[in-house]
């Protein structure tokens, strides 16, 4: 299994070989040998992976909860490179009838788009998990990523976080620590492909802890085609941010992602 992920990482180097600057490689873990997986994520460190493809909810795999202490080895090992830990959407909560289903072609549309657009909510709980148990707190240093799940639910989680965290007197009970919108300000960011105001309103919020992706090449991604309603990522990135600060618009078209991944930008960007 160990050879399996080792070789399936030295595939995505080879395969980023032709653009290293345009490729972000994310290293693939042994999530069963957490000594192995920290040896593995500074191997591919040094071969030029950017960041660690991680699990939102271990407990699904008979694993520790990210809280506990079992995984401290990965943390440190990523705090220590200043890697970052990416958890997506596509380890969530299926209900087996409905995968098996997805499987064999034959889910109803309808389910098919209520699965696409519940499971982007999916990350929220590693999200809480991480803040509300004091991960963020313990590794100060790392960069937490919720991929793939969309940006405009995540004001208002954050919102209900911090009332949550003084409703139910866990400030009393932890006053060492901050407010759950402090450490997602600092170490936390999310992506959005689709989404329209409901990002566009909350940029000032979070402006540096969105980023743009396209989701190429899933269905639901802004590569249109004959069964597509998707508008091509030029169009959704102008129809964004034409009315709004040239700086804002870097920022979430590159350079959180750059600080984020620790790519290079070019010496002049576009306007």
């Amino acid at each position: 299994r160990l050879d399996c992920i080792r070789a399936y990482n030295d595939f995505l180097t080879d395969f980023a070989s032709v653009d290293p600057d345009r490729f972000v490689l994310l290293t693939a873990v042994p999530l069963w040998d957490v000594k192995a997986a920290a040896a593995e994520i500074e191997r591919c460190a040094d071969r030029g992976h950017h960041g660690v493809l991680f699990i939102g909810k271990p407990t699904k795999i008979d694993l520790p909860r990210l809280s506990d202490d079992h995984w401290e080895p990965i943390f440190k090992t990523v705090e220590s490179i200043g890697s970052s830990i990416n958890f997506h959407t596509g380890f969530a909560d299926f209900d087996e009838a409905d995968f098996r289903r997805v499987m064999k072609r034959d889910l109803d549309r309808s389910d098919y788009a209520k699965n696409s657009s519940t499971i982007l909510l999916n990350n929220a709980e590693a999200i809480a998990d991480v803040i509300m148990s004091g991960v963020a707190d313990r590794y100060p240093g790392v960069n937490f990523v919720s991929v793939e799940s969309g940006f405009g639910w995540v004001p208002s989680f954050v919102e209900t976080m911090d009332w949550q965290w003084l409703n139910s007197g866990a400030q009393k009970a932890h006053p060492d620590r901050e407010m759950p919108s402090t450490y997602f300000r600092r170490q936390f960011h999310g992506m959005f492909w689709f989404e329209g105001e409901s990002v566009k309103r909350v940029l000032d919020l979070y402006p540096d802890n969105v980023m743009f992706e396209t989701d190429f090449p899933h269905p639901t991604s802004l590569s249109p085609g004959p069964a597509s309603s998707a508008k091509n990522p030029k169009e959704v990135v102008q129809d964004m941010f034409h009315d709004l600060p040239a700086s804002l618009a870097r920022k979430v078209l590159s350079e959180n992602a750059a600080r984020v991944y620790g790519l290079k930008l070019p010496a002049e960007q576009p306007a």
